[in-house]
Parts: structure tokens; sequence; C-alpha cells
């Protein structure tokens, strides 16, 4: 990637390419500057209601995935995300999200910086660090097989 114009154009390539999503007219892009910018699903952030209407990227059952990054384009191109949080939710209320905080918890057994949520908001679960696109992909195989 050369700049935060680029990264949109290819994210939103990606979400296209995945053939599962309905709806991306929601995404919102706010450049801070060239190399950095905050990407988010619908523009306001905060948790998804149970139970409640679909938003963010709609998927073709009407499921959803809410969510919000701040990225910086490095020099060598390539890309840090300083934080996220990616909610998927179905129909159903089952949900997922994976979260970065943007720095290290006091108590990182309780929160750790990189985390995954599994039907509940605890426990928080350590994980790898993760991208938009490496969940699409999960969420197609495990979802729209």
């Amino acid at each position: 990637m050369k700049n935060f114009s680029e990264y949109r154009s290819w994210l939103l390539g990606q979400i296209d390419k995945s053939g599962i999503i309905r709806d991306r007219s929601n995404i919102c892009f706010s450049q801070k500057n060239r190399d950095e910018g905050l990407v988010s699903a619908p523009r306001e952030s905060g948790f998804a209601k149970p139970g409640g209407l679909p938003e963010g990227l709609i998927f073709i059952d009407g499921a959803f995935l809410r969510f919000q990054e701040r990225i910086i384009i490095k020099k060598d191109g390539s890309i840090e995300r300083v934080f996220y949080s990616y909610h998927y939710q179905r129909p159903d209320g089952y949900f997922f999200r994976y979260d970065k905080l943007p720095r290290p918890h006091d108590n990182p057994i309780k929160e750790p910086q990189q985390h995954l949520h599994a039907v509940r908001e605890e426990p928080r679960f350590p994980t790898h660090s993760t991208h938009l696109v490496e969940l699409l992909d999960l969420i197609k195989y495990n979802f729209y097989r």
C-alpha cells in the first residue's frame, strides 16, 4: 500500500470480491493524513444491541458486521492497525467480536490487548492480530459455504 486512498480502494474491492455482502453503503473513511485514517461501518461507533436491526456491512442473509479500524500505512507499504473492533452478528443473535485495544490494558489477564468475545462480553480470550479481509474469509467459510 502506498497511502490511505489506495487502502480504501483495495478494501472496497476485497469486500465486493467476498460475494457475501449485500450492502456496504454505510462504510465511512475518515482520512487523517496521507498515510493514516479510520474506517468504520456504520459511522457511529459502539456495540450492536442484541436483537437490533442490522447495521454496518450487511450480509446476504441479514447478518451484519459493525467495525472500526485505525490504520497507518508504513513507509515499507505494510499496514499497522493501531486498534480495531470487528463485531459479527447473525440474525439469531449469535455474535463474536475481535478487538485490539490501542494500548495494553492494566490487567492483561482480564482484558488482553488483542482478544475475542464469543456469544458474551466476557470472558475475553487472547487471540492473534487480525484484519477485516481475514474475518470475511472466516465468515464465508463458516457461514456461507
